[in-house]
């Protein structure tokens, strides 16, 4: 290597049937054969190593995709800020329902007078017609959906022609996932979603390209609108631009200056400074570079310290120029800024037109840089922050995110207020997900009690903890557990501990509570008449027999007092036997007052039977037995 300080560092890409792209395979060309020793590992993992001084490539053997770590040579401008572990990504395609063959960039939001046709990968644009604003692609939402883990976004924004596309399709180890142009003439308009996306196992990375911000048939609120949205969805924003930057270059990076008036942190009035918080981190990426960073006297300075000293210093002017203000704003806007620097793909001018197609003749020095840069993306990216302390952005809220920047983008006057969106967002996600997860309790917890059929013991708060339940409540509390654990887990990432807490609550009382009092409700009635009928089923034989002792008055009854207290006494124990649910012993006590009055009737029949064996008088005894006769009727009536 050209410098022994240059700091060593690693990318990792992903490979398929262990063999290393051409591009990799260019990159390890000026390897000394005499300098490299082949190691192979154990036959179990069957990884060969190849060591060359601080470079070294491990291929994975095997069918399955293995991951290809290189520790290369470059001009790290953050080597004591590295991470000390590495991150292991795998490449993840996404795909939409019925359609698991999506071309490898989309567009996510893109020109309102255009025309994207999904069959040809195509954006075409009406030229007849003004843009006015963005539209966005339903199908990019739906990838975004998709993602259920927090999002680091990161995206590349800079002047037309100068390499943003094939940066991210490299990072992606591609050339050319997302399309490269090949003349002067744009080839992105808007901001395009990769469809393959970088997971590890705390996030899920995405790739934005965007629109050149000076393309020459775009305005100026074309340019600030791709800015700011880019701006308020990355979490690492990529400015790349050719050529070693002046101070008067910032004259025409105004947009930078324009995203501190165009966006608000709340309505309270959050200016520039504390909006760094909610800004991504920043990435000046400096393409074909030839000369060093130097001080006047000599001194070298590394790109960050260049950018920072020489660029976006204040001039000593009273008044600030645009170029002050410019910097002022990048400077107080996002939370940390980097510079990196790269040199030129190839001195051959037809190499560069065609990079995708002529990657063995790309500078070997070019791919250390680029596979350090993607490398360094890697191990520094982060989710995606909410707006609240601690939250994280996950795939469904970014994608609202995205419909609500636009809307508020293509009205002109509007201002993006972060809070407002995120407020909006997160209610409107936990809301949808309150409600997937509410239909979803309805249903299960319908099937249990269809299966085993009502009425059921409705049980009692212990009941709901139970693994194996036999209530009602048990049921529920089953259900209502895995739903509640399953929307914590969606919707945590971007909630704080008392919003969880809210949430909770606003799942318990308002979504799943008028569910189970429904079913609650269904039970108490089945069971009343359940338990009506049990009890008249089973009075139906005692009453029978005092009926017959009735109709036979003029004769002593066998059916004694004391076997009509036996039966009843039986019924409510059979009773309690066989009824089920909330509604048993509300129904016993309502028929009290049948089983006093039977016992009372009985009891006056028994004495009347008893007098009439006393009485000799044939007509007082007639005249008796026709008035008590009609007593009792009354009576039991």
């Amino acid at each position: 290597m050209d410098d022994p300080d240059e700091a060593a560092t690693l990318a990792t890409h992903c490979v398929e049937d262990g063999k290393l792209d051409d591009t990799i395979m260019k990159t390890t060309s000026h390897m000394s054969e005499a300098t490299k020793d082949k190691n192979t590992a154990s036959s179990e993992d069957k990884k060969v190593v190849i060591k060359d001084n601080d470079l070294m490539y491990r291929v994975g053997g095997g069918k399955v995709k293995s991951t290809v770590l290189i520790c290369t040579h470059w001009n790290n401008p953050l080597r004591a800020s590295e991470p000390s572990i590495r991150r292991s990504f795998t490449q993840k395609k996404l795909t939409l329902p019925g359609n698991n063959s999506l071309p490898s960039s989309i567009p996510l939001i893109y020109p309102s007078n255009g025309t994207y046709d999904f069959t040809k990968n195509e954006l075409s644009l009406d030229v007849e017609v003004p843009r006015s604003g963005f539209k966005v692609l339903p199908e990019a939402l739906q990838l975004l959906r998709s993602i259920t883990k927090p999002v680091a976004v990161v995206s590349v924004c800079g002047p037309c022609r100068s390499g943003k596309s094939y940066i991210l399709s490299r990072m992606l180890g591609s050339a050319d996932a997302f399309a490269l142009g090949h003349t002067v003439n744009a080839k992105t308009f808007g901001i395009w979603i990769g469809t393959t996306v970088l997971e590890c196992d705390e996030f899920t990375m995405l790739l934005l390209d965007t629109e050149g911000i000076d393309y020459v048939e775009a305005e100026a609120k074309d340019d600030a609108g791709i800015l700011v949205l880019s701006v308020l969805l990355s979490s690492c924003f990529i400015y790349n631009s050719t050529g070693v930057p002046k101070k008067g270059d910032l004259n025409s990076m105004t947009q930078f200056e324009m995203i501190t008036r165009s966006i608000i942190g709340k309505r309270a009035g959050e200016n520039e400074s504390t909006l760094s918080k909610h800004f991504p981190d920043f990435i000046w990426l400096l393409r074909d570079m030839v000369l060093n960073f130097e001080t006047q006297d000599g001194q070298k300075l590394s790109p960050t310290e260049y950018l920072i000293q020489k660029v976006l210093n204040h001039g000593r002017g009273k008044v600030a120029s645009t170029a002050d203000k410019v910097a002022g704003a990048i400077m107080m806007s996002f939370p940390s800024i980097t510079c990196v620097s790269l040199p030129s793909p190839s001195d051959n001018a037809e190499v560069v037109r065609n990079i995708a197609l002529r990657q063995l003749d790309i500078s070997p020095k070019f791919n250390e840089g680029v596979e350090g840069f993607v490398h360094y993306i890697c191990d520094h990216a982060k989710p995606k922050c909410g707006y609240e302390i601690g939250s994280e952005v996950v795939g469904p809220l970014l994608a609202e995110m995205v419909i609500k920047y636009v809307e508020i983008v293509n009205k002109p006057g509007a201002i993006p207020c972060i809070s407002d969106v995120w407020s909006a967002t997160v209610d409107k996600e936990c809301t949808k997900q309150m409600e997937e997860l509410k239909n979803a309790y309805d249903v299960e917890v319908g099937e249990i009690i269809s299966k085993r059929g009502m009425p059921m013991e409705e049980g009692d708060k212990q009941d709901e903890d139970t693994e194996n339940p036999t209530t009602l409540l048990g049921i529920h509390g089953k259900i209502y557990r895995q739903k509640i654990a399953t929307l914590i887990k969606r919707v945590g990432s971007f909630l704080s501990s008392k919003q969880i807490q809210d949430i909770n609550s606003k799942f318990t009382d308002a979504f799943v509570g008028p569910i189970l009092k429904k079913y609650k409700d269904a039970n108490y009635q089945r069971s009343d008449s359940t338990c009506r009928r049990i009890f008249a089923d089973l009075y139906r034989r005692i009453k029978e027999k005092t009926e017959l002792t009735r109709l036979t008055a003029g004769t002593e009854s066998e059916y004694t007092f004391e076997d009509l207290v036996h039966e009843l006494n039986t019924l409510e124990t059979e009773y309690y036997k066989q009824a089920m649910g909330p509604a048993k012993r509300k129904v016993y006590e309502e028929q009290n007052d049948i089983i006093e009055e039977t016992k009372r009737t009985f009891k006056y029949q028994l004495e009347f039977q008893k007098e009439h064996a006393k009485l000799k008088d044939e007509s007082k005894f007639g005249i008796l037995i026709e008035c008590a006769h009609f007593e009792c009727l009354a009576f039991s009536q």
